[in-house]
């Protein structure tokens, strides 16, 4: 049996996350959740491997742009997704590989973006 894709979702909207979490695993996902940057970045430390880490832009301890460029260094293969109710225009650089999704997003559209 092949294992569930990894995904790392960060955010510290706990509700939303929640729902997140739940939709994710519905569609087959395997699911950590980090409610902060440095923890995301704890996470990512630990050498555990992701297919896919989607982060917030505003988070306590870090932005979200700390944990992209963290996911892209240790994980170059993973999907990465920076999310922000914020306009682009407002979250500054955001790496090629990295795909910007405004807030709120249709979770379709995500999912898409997770299985390519």
């Amino acid at each position: 049996m092949p294992s569930r894709p990894q995904v790392l979702l960060v955010d510290d909207a706990i509700l939303l996350s929640e729902l997140m979490v739940e939709i994710l695993e519905d569609e087959g996902f395997a699911v950590t959740y980090a409610k902060n940057g440095p923890e995301a970045l704890r996470i990512l430390s630990s050498g555990t491997s992701f297919n896919c880490v989607i982060s917030d832009f505003s988070l306590p301890g870090c932005s979200g742009s700390d944990v992209v460029n963290a996911a892209l260094s240790v994980l170059p293969d993973a999907c990465v997704v920076l999310a922000s109710a914020h306009p682009r225009s407002e979250v500054g650089h955001v790496p090629d590989k990295v795909h910007y999704m405004g807030k709120p997003y249709h979770i379709e559209e995500l999912l898409v973006l997770m299985r390519q």
